[in-house]
C-alpha cells in the first residue's frame, strides 16, 4: 500500500460513490421492477462496497460495521423494505 493512501479516506470515498449511485437509482425506484432494481444494485453499488472488503484490507470492526450498515440502508432505500426484513 502507498503511504499516502489512508484506509479511512478510501472507505469514505467508496461509500460516497455508492451513495451517489443509490440516490440515482432511488429516483428511478417507481419506474423499475424490484427484480431489476436488485440486479442494478448488484452491478453498480455492491462492487464499491466489496472493494472495501475487510478480508482484503484489514478493516477495523468499526469500519466493517459501517460498511455493512450502509449496505443494509441502501437495500432498504432501493427496495422499500423495513429494517426488520434483514434481521
Amino acid at each position: 500500500m502507498d503511504d499516502k493512501l489512508k484506509l479511512l479516506t478510501h472507505v469514505k470515498e467508496q461509500l460516497r460513490k455508492s451513495y451517489a449511485k443509490c440516490a440515482a437509482l432511488h429516483r428511478l425506484k417507481g419506474m423499475i421492477e424490484p427484480a431489476i432494481m436488485i440486479k442494478l444494485y448488484k452491478a453498480y453499488i455492491l462492487p464499491h462496497l466489496k472493494y472495501c472488503c475487510p478480508l482484503l484490507l484489514g478493516l477495523t470492526k468499526t469500519l466493517s460495521d459501517k460498511i455493512e450498515d450502509d449496505d443494509y440502508y441502501m437495500l432498504r432505500t432501493l427496495l422499500g423494505f423495513g429494517q426488520d426484513k434483514f434481521i
